[in-house]
């Protein structure tokens, strides 16, 4: 048991880290009690990725799990008080410049209408005819106000452009053409992924110019799986109505690893997405393209290798990744994802218990509401008092103990006890 009572109040643990708060400020601990983050902070979020987001006084920031700051919070790749440049002016109207912070000396002459520091030491820079250029402080490269737009993303090391005509290029950060002025629109879908728009149509570019998916589509929609995997959902007017088919793209690798799964997609997994036909069929299928189940009833969810249906009575059931059913033909009111250890929470008559994926039904009783289970272990709550059971129904933490409790988190649960 940890001892949390030397701080205000404190939250439950995420990837081995909790946030803690004493006379105000907060910071983070470690499973064994430890402060790890110090409480220093005006506010603190969980962590996800390795990442979680911190307020100061002056700015809100990203930080990983030393306690370093990543970003701004706002996404920018540098934070702009660590900026090794400054804007400057002389005069009351404009002529701005950039100068080196570190020299004191002026590196772009103070001649533009207004300038701004988008983040990683690239400026938007704007001349009196409201034309628009960048200067790159870090290369000492400027790219003349010549257009009618830029759009500048610092941490992609690209610059989409608009010329004088209503079309759209991309140049790097260094003023290198990767992309003529060619379409009617570019805009950044997700991370180094671009979507383009030519005569009402859409496709799909990656940051390096290459068109992956031309622009020829209705709808184009980007689902991204993880850091890899990418998902390009197409869907096109033909003489016999809308024809959908879904991209699967390896970023990392740059290879497509599937261009024929058909169907509106509907869900996603870590490694499976579900489609919907046109027969209203709802097929899982790998991202490669084979199939692991198909079935007419309705999707629900899926967390992990699970996923949840409901067939025509109303009646829900959990497929895995083979294509294997369970508890088909139940009674239950509903089943809630995930999966734990074999065990899913489920509902009947008003009340929550845990089922075994066999059928076999865990608690001793029904309560009230329930948490999650994590890490082998469900929060409970039952006339108005709170306990742990296990997955076999036992008790961990008997009802009444404690004031209020949290789902366990990292193999821990955050419980609370009034003093008075």
């Amino acid at each position: 048991v940890l001892d949390l009572s030397q701080y205000d109040t404190a939250k439950p643990f995420s990837e081995g880290l909790a946030v803690v708060e004493r006379k105000g400020k907060f910071g983070y601990i470690n499973t064994a009690g430890e402060v790890v983050i110090p409480i220093k902070y005006d506010a603190a979020g969980d962590f996800l990725n390795g990442q979680a987001e911190v307020e100061t006084p002056s700015d809100y920031l990203v930080i990983d799990k030393e306690g370093q700051v990543v970003s701004s919070a706002y996404g920018d790749t540098e934070v702009e008080t660590e900026s090794d440049y400054y804007v400057i002016s002389t005069g009351y109207y404009g002529n701005y410049g950039v100068a080196d912070k570190k020299t004191d000396k002026i590196i772009l002459e103070a001649k533009y209408t207004d300038i701004s520091h988008i983040g990683g030491g690239i400026f938007e820079v704007m001349d009196e005819d409201y034309n628009y250029g960048f200067f790159n402080a870090n290369t000492k490269t400027l790219v003349e106000p010549a257009y009618e737009y830029v759009n500048i993303y610092p941490d992609q090391d690209r610059v989409i452009v608009e010329g004088p005509d209503y079309l759209y290029g991309m140049l790097d950060t260094e003023g290198n053409e990767i992309l003529e002025l060619k379409y009617n629109a570019i805009t950044l879908s997700e991370n180094g992924v671009y979507e383009i728009q030519k005569d009402y149509k859409y496709g799909i570019m990656l940051s390096d110019g290459q068109v992956l998916i031309k622009p020829e589509f209705d709808y184009v929609y980007t689902s991204q799986i993880d850091d890899e995997i990418y998902v390009f959902s197409t869907e096109k007017s033909t003489s016999g109505g809308y024809e959908k088919r879904n991209l699967v793209y390896n970023l990392k690798d740059q290879k497509i690893v599937s261009d024929d799964i058909e169907g509106s997609a509907i869900g996603f997994g870590d490694t499976f997405m579900v489609v919907s036909t046109d027969d209203y069929k709802k097929i899982v299928t790998t991202y490669k393209g084979d199939k692991i189940f198909e079935t007419e009833d309705y999707y629900i969810d899926a967390s992990g290798d699970y996923l949840h249906f409901e067939d025509e009575q109303g009646i829900d059931y959990v497929v895995d990744m083979k294509g294997n059913t369970y508890l088909k033909g139940n009674d239950f009111n509903d089943v809630y994802l995930p999966v734990e250890e074999g065990h899913i929470i489920f509902t009947k008559d008003e009340g929550f218990g845990i089922v075994a994926l066999d059928g076999q039904i865990k608690t001793k009783e029904l309560y009230d509401n329930v948490y999650y289970i994590n890490s082998g272990v469900m929060a409970i709550y039952d006339d108005e008092t709170f306990g742990y059971v296990d997955i076999d129904g036992d008790d961990v933490v008997e009802q009444g103990l404690y004031d209020l409790l949290y789902g366990f988190s990292d193999g821990l649960g955050l419980v609370i006890k009034a003093v008075e």
